[in-house]
């Protein structure tokens, strides 16, 4: 090989003239260079046992875990206060539901937050430990109005079936137990209460015969077992944290209702006129009578006055029942409710609340039935005489019992809903429901006059003259 050769040969040449000779250059100097960090970069360990045979560097120890920050648990906003239909005879209400449903565990948005007030007499009840708000709402969120309910299958407690909005507790068989078996259904309420001001409060609590439940305000447990009976209980000015646990344990079916309100005096046929008359109530004051053929599915009903410049009162006949009240610009001056518990709410007003005894039956003076039956043992028609079916005798009656003359009438056409009034009490409209109670009256003796009798019955002998 030449001399010229050779020196084209050469590195210096091949790094000039080759490319791929400069690429493999580049490539062993980068893998070189990693080969001395990698030298300088050993773990402090292996450097000092190497160099120091007596010395060692302590294992990497993690920090110290930082204790999570105690999340306060958030109080809700302030509301009116809040209660529940409770022990009724009547069926379960089927009018259109209002309770806002939510499958699963959906978040809610949480309160407003307030200071709790002072326990109080609250504080002489056991703490609430291991409730089921820790597991089926671990956030503690409570809504800033009404009640959320979390339905669960007792045989896995720990997930939500069900859950739902409404304003009171309150549930019962085939209407919010969406599939639940009935003996394994469990629900959890979590809601505020306001109280606006310290006094002492009476609870009513129906659930069915085998029904078991946990109640706690404040996380003070105040009920916890069977049966319906509750304390009577002072309750601080400020918001309450109210929570509910359920356990049906019952085949056959499943009823509850809960419910809270201020002790109060109630009044008879005897003395209602007498604790109205103090109230000093302008001497043109009338009297509406109303109710609703049902309540919604959290006991709630609605109630819309018509523009009225008179002053009145308002009488609710009939109990089990959270009365949201549209008045306008004139809310009634006073409201007579009938003592079963429940509660009454006003928009634009707080006028005093008067508990009454007397219940009235509207549902013949609704239909326009009079209020009779047939006697078929001796085929007469027995009938009464007690207003329950004359609206003029019923007009009487409220004027007697509350010093007021009355003014109009409401049943409850819209089932859960009723304008105010319905009905004019006018003698024009007394002399229809007359007219009308004697036409019906009259067919109604006519055919019991036909009705075939063996006259009196007897256990003994009533099966002696079955020819079947």
């Amino acid at each position: 090989m030449s001399g010229r050769a050779r020196r084209n040969g050469s590195i210096p040449a091949l790094w000039r003239h080759s490319r791929n000779y400069r690429r493999f250059g580049y490539i062993i100097l980068t893998f070189a260079f990693l080969l001395l960090l990698l030298h300088y970069d050993k773990p402090a360990t292996q450097t000092a046992a190497a160099g120091n045979p007596q010395t060692t560097t302590a294992h990497y120890q993690p920090p110290a875990a930082v204790p999570p920050v105690a999340r306060a648990a958030p109080l809700p906003a302030a509301t009116h206060i809040a209660s529940a239909a409770t022990l009724t005879a009547m069926p379960p209400p089927t009018g259109t539901a209002t309770t806002a449903a939510v499958a699963g565990n959906n978040a809610a948005q949480p309160p407003k937050a307030l200071v709790a007030p002072e326990l109080g007499e609250l504080a002489k009840y056991r703490p609430l430990h291991d409730s089921w708000g820790e597991r089926l709402n671990p956030d503690g969120t409570i809504p800033a109005d009404g009640f959320d309910a979390y339905y669960i299958d007792t045989n896995e407690p720990s997930r939500v079936h069900f859950r739902s909005h409404s304003s009171y507790p309150a549930t019962w068989g085939g209407s919010s137990g969406q599939g639940l078996p009935s003996e394994r259904l469990g629900i959890y309420w979590v809601g505020q209460l306001h109280v606006p001001k310290t006094a002492r409060y009476q609870f009513a609590l129906h659930q069915t015969e085998r029904g078991r439940v946990r109640i706690s305000i404040d996380h003070r447990i105040i009920k916890e077992g069977e049966g319906t009976a509750m304390p009577e209980i002072e309750l601080r000015q400020g918001v309450h944290i109210v929570e509910v646990e359920y356990l049906n344990n019952h085949a056959d079916g499943y009823t509850f209702y809960l419910a809270l309100q201020k002790k109060t005096p109630v009044y008879s046929v005897d003395n209602l006129a007498t604790a109205l008359k103090a109230l000093h109530l302008p001497a043109n004051t009338v009297a509406y009578v109303a109710t609703t053929r049902r309540a919604k599915s959290d006991r709630s009903a609605e109630l819309f006055i018509k523009d009225d410049s008179r002053p009145y009162i308002l009488i609710l006949p009939t109990g089990w029942r959270a009365w949201n009240i549209h008045a306008g610009n004139n809310p009634p001056r006073a409201i007579v409710r009938y003592q079963e518990a429940g509660d009454v709410w006003v928009e634009g007003g707080d006028p005093p609340v008067l508990l009454w005894q007397q219940f009235i039956s509207m549902d013949k003076l609704r239909d326009g039935e009079p209020d009779c039956y047939c006697a078929a043992e001796s085929r007469t028609l027995q009938c009464g005489n007690n207003g329950n079916d004359d609206l003029g005798l019923f007009a009487e009656n409220i004027r007697r019992w509350t010093g007021y003359p009355l003014a109009g009438i409401s049943f409850g056409a819209q089932d859960t809903r009723t304008t105010v009034p319905e009905i004019s009490v006018t003698p024009a409209t007394i002399m229809t429901n007359r007219r009308q109670l004697k036409e019906k009256t009259a067919d109604m003796r006519r055919a019991c006059s036909l009705v075939r009798s063996k006259g009196r019955l007897d256990f003994n002998t009533l099966m002696k003259g079955d020819k079947t």
